[in-house]
């Protein structure tokens, strides 16, 4: 369970990064 958690956790901080790094180029 934890193992999957963080790794749920990790896609989410990464999309948000991405997600801000789109935003800023724009």
């Amino acid at each position: 369970m934890s193992t999957e958690f963080s790794k749920l956790i990790f896609n989410i901080e990464k999309s948000g990064i991405k997600s801000d790094c789109e935003n800023n180029n724009y």
